[in-house]
């Protein structure tokens, strides 16, 4: 089964900036920007976006809605999937998904308007509206919530990696706003307000329930009036009690090869921090309204989409992310919860809006996953919308009959090609793994100090060692190990592993990556694929889980025919990584994660 447990990594690790856009000077001496505009041909955007978005619903990939706008037309607006449990009722255009967190954005917009209306400002302490969080929260600001600099410990995934094992999970029964606010009881101290970013939930249910209190109303009522109403904007809602509950699309989650109906729960435990509904459209209209002034004056308009703190490569403002796709600042939100999976962003200066919003997650352990999925497919979209090359499964040749069968070698173990009309089943034999699992069975060696180095830390993570990774590590992380956090980082996300068994570097370094290897650890109730990154001088300078490791795998899987020459397997659908196979000069290739195979008839 695919170790799908969040990419966190345990120590530095460096993230970069985007680059500047490429601009040539005027005789006068200011700038051009010689970029090709967004959208440059809106025909050639139409049909790539439908080849991509057709063949990711083909293979179970998405099931919802998304738009594309460009100022006030609409360039695309199409719907895949199923909005029932059954998989009978089509998604359409104006089917309402959940939003998850992308209803910060509304939560933060009823902020400034109580701003705007004098009654409350940016700068007040959060105790004087709710003293029962305690004495840590006269530090606390409104601004602190609104930016995820609060400093507060408590939030509803306790060790933020956001483990379904670790996550208080709301529950069927609505929860009293009173109550939710003090559900973990006086808050306490993470770091100092202000001092950095730090993504949690309960910033933004603060900030709902401040709504309550000013207004006397309760969150739904109050942006409906404020907000949503005067704009038409007659989809979106807060909880699925307010929602239209005709149009709504019903969450969904596993694999493309299952269709699970989720567990339950009110949305009255996110308050403001989720649990929002909305169609494509709508979100289309608003943001627009944003960009165009229409919602608050200049002032309070640049608050929102200000950096107020830096979150990695990007930054955050007031319930939007501010970052850049290919040069250009985009402005947007991320929305994850079970079942539903959200963006909704616009590029400001070329006004240019995109929203994508599913019915279907496919998470097995992590919520991470589904959010890294879609942002996988959104960056496809704003590739297609640059101009830029894109990546898409490839969609079956019925006609399409590869001439592969018999008995190969594959990287030392064997297997069974079975040709079944535009199939060929692959077939793990004497004992080989499953054929998604070749690349972390092979045992690579490279004689090197630095090899050896990495093996023992290898080792030394497997039984949770921390002592022996200090001896080989460099300065920070020898600072970080004493504090415990690291040892408890790592035990959070590798649980219980059992005895050790065994370690293999299944990949060495790369041109891209010089310095880190690749290593499996094996220990007996539980495998991982780790990272370990260098520095300069041999020691270790990073320890990072691999997303794509994988083990157990199914020992049969089918490759569906492309074309004669060209096999693809539908990795996503197990949860694994997709895999091609393909025919140069008669002899067949197989393409893994990191490696390249070829196929040795027996």
């Amino acid at each position: 089964m695919k170790q799908a447990i969040t990419a966190l990594s345990v120590a530095i690790l460096m993230l970069g900036c985007a680059s500047a856009p490429k601009q040539e000077p005027t005789e006068a001496g200011s700038t051009v920007d010689t970029r090709p505009p967004l959208i440059s041909d809106a025909t050639v955007v139409e049909s790539h976006l439908n080849d991509l978005m057709n063949s990711n619903a083909h293979y179970g990939r998405f099931s919802g809605t998304v738009l594309v706008a460009r100022g006030d037309t609409v360039v695309y607006h199409e719907s895949f999937g199923y909005r029932d449990y059954t998989g009978t009722v089509p998604n359409t255009n104006d089917t309402v998904y959940g939003i998850g967190s992308v209803m910060k954005q509304f939560t933060a917009a009823g902020v400034l308007t109580l701003v705007n209306d004098g009654l409350i400002e940016l700068h007040d302490p959060v105790s004087v509206f709710f003293p029962e969080l305690g004495t840590f929260a006269e530090q606390i600001t409104i601004h602190h919530l609104l930016s995820m600099s609060s400093g507060i410990l408590e939030d509803f995934a306790r060790t933020r990696t956001y483990d379904l094992e670790s996550v208080v999970l709301p529950q069927a029964t609505p929860i009293s706003t009173t109550d939710l606010v003090g559900y973990f009881g006086e808050v306490n101290e993470y770091f100092r307000p202000g001092r950095r970013f730090d993504y949690a939930n309960i910033n933004y249910v603060i900030l709902a329930a401040l709504i309550e209190q000013i207004s006397g109303t309760d969150l739904h009522s109050f942006l409906t009036e404020r907000l949503w109403l005067p704009r038409g904007l007659e989809s979106v809602s807060f909880g699925l009690d307010n929602a239209d509950t005709a149009r709504i699309a019903r969450p969904l989650t596993g694999l493309p090869i299952d269709r699970i109906e989720p567990e339950f729960w009110h949305d009255s435990w996110v308050l403001g921090a989720g649990g929002g509904y909305s169609n494509v459209y709508d979100l289309y209209r608003w943001m627009k309204a944003l960009n165009d002034g229409e919602i608050f004056d200049r002032e309070l308009s640049m608050a929102l989409v200000a950096r107020h703190q830096r979150a990695g490569a990007e930054w955050y403002g007031y319930g939007w992310t501010i970052g850049s796709r290919f040069g250009r600042r985009y402005h947007y939100h991320e929305g994850g919860t079970v079942g539903f999976i959200s963006e909704a962003g616009y590029y400001p200066e070329e006004d240019i809006y995109v929203v994508m919003l599913a019915n279907h997650t496919h998470e097995l352990e992590s919520l991470g996953s589904s959010v890294r999925h879609m942002q996988t497919l959104s960056r496809q979209v704003h590739a297609i919308l640059a101009g830029e090359p894109f990546v898409r499964p490839p969609v079956p040749e019925p006609e399409a009959s590869p001439d592969l069968a018999g008995r190969y070698g594959i990287a030392g173990f064997d297997y069974e090609l079975i040709p079944r009309d535009a199939e060929v089943a692959i077939r793990a034999v004497d004992g080989s793994p499953s054929i998604v699992d070749i690349v972390y069975a092979r045992d690579l060696q490279e004689n090197s100090r630095r090899f050896r180095r990495v093996k023992r830390v290898a080792r030394a993570l497997a039984e949770d060692d921390f002592g022996a990774v200090w001896w080989r590590a460099d300065t920070a992380i020898r600072i970080a190990i004493p504090t415990g956090l690291v040892a408890d980082a790592w035990k959070e996300l590798t649980g219980d592993k059992g005895a050790f068994v065994s370690a293999n570097v299944y990949r060495l370094p790369t041109a891209e990556r010089p310095n880190t290897y690749w290593v499996r650890l094996v220990n007996a109730e539980a495998q991982h694929g780790v990272f370990v990154t260098l520095n300069r001088w041999g020691r270790v300078r990073a320890m990072q889980l691999d997303p794509l490791f994988s083990w157990d795998g199914p020992l049969e899987v089918n490759a569906l025919a492309i074309s004669p020459d060209r096999l693809f397997v539908d990795g996503f659908r197990h949860g694994y990584a997709d895999l091609h196979l393909t025919r140069t000069e008669g002899a067949w290739t197989i393409r893994l994660p990191g490696a390249d195979f070829r196929l040795e008839a027996r």
